[in-house]
């Protein structure tokens, strides 16, 4: 599956279980919060021939430093609400164009320099075919 169409599928999945504003690479200027901003470093390139293994980094974000409603859609966002959202950790998304299965590697709490913006930040490990 090429990036592009990655991207796409991530997007729509984030939209519907995250609760929140979802944006690909950068937020714009006048984001609501709370949002998220996912983006795949370009250090997260392919190993091996018949797959691609890829890092994607989740960055939450609310202003006011409230931390309540990112560490809920970032729960959510990992393992799914219990009812019907599927969380990405340990899932797996058929797609027309192709697969991928995503395990969660790791997550924590980021400052900012500006005290009233809380930020969290989770990393999974994407496997795509």
């Amino acid at each position: 599956m090429v990036l592009t169409k990655l991207k796409y599928y991530i997007k729509q999945r984030l939209e519907e279980i995250s609760g929140i504003n979802v944006y690909e690479g950068n937020a714009p200027d006048n984001a609501v919060f709370p949002y998220l901003v996912f983006k795949f470093p370009s250090a997260s390139n392919a190993f091996r021939v018949t797959r691609t293994d890829r890092i994607m980094e989740i960055d939450y974000w609310n202003d006011n430093n409230d931390d309540t409603s990112v560490l809920a859609a970032s729960e959510i966002v990992r393992n799914g609400d219990g009812d019907q959202k599927i969380g990405l950790d340990f899932s797996r998304q058929n797609e027309v164009e192709g697969f991928y299965k995503c395990y969660w590697d790791w997550e924590g709490e980021i400052p900012d320099p500006d005290k009233e913006i809380y930020h969290f930040q989770q990393r999974y490990i994407l496997q795509v075919g």
